[in-house]
């Protein structure tokens, strides 16, 4: 018993489809229809959601290459985690499916799990992506 319920519990969040807020009623309704915390477009769920607009986001292949910070968070285009994380953006590493398809999608130099977007062991905060090999 951790003292969290319903789409408040990671658990539950994790594993039940009634904890993610998306589309365009639940994305634009000034509630935190998931209970994570964030409300309408705060919210990973609508941001990468392909059917919600969401303005001065990063979650697209456009506002991910334009030379813009557009969500106005000091990041551009593939340095910025939304644009990383986002799965509708495939100009970028940081995803499933650009941490996978054998093609350096930023341009830096390195492919899929070679790049730290995709595999990053270093430092006090790891990221590995699920398609990547886990840090030793």
């Amino acid at each position: 018993n951790d003292s969290y319920t319903d789409c408040a519990d990671l658990s539950c969040r994790l594993t039940a489809d009634i904890c993610v807020e998306t589309g365009a009623a639940e994305c634009s309704d000034n509630a935190d229809n998931d209970g994570d915390g964030h409300i309408d477009c705060e919210d990973f769920d609508c941001q990468y959601d392909p059917n919600v607009s969401c303005p001065n986001h990063e979650t697209s292949d456009a506002t991910c290459s334009d030379n813009e910070d557009n969500d106005n968070n000091s990041y551009t285009d593939c340095e910025d985690f939304s644009c990383q994380q986002s799965p509708q953006v495939t100009v970028c590493e940081g995803n499933e499916i650009t941490c996978a398809d054998g093609l350096d999608n930023d341009g830096n130099g390195y492919l899929d799990c070679d790049d730290n977007a995709c595999r990053y062991c270093g430092g006090s905060n790891p990221h590995v992506v699920d398609t990547c090999p886990p840090c030793d």
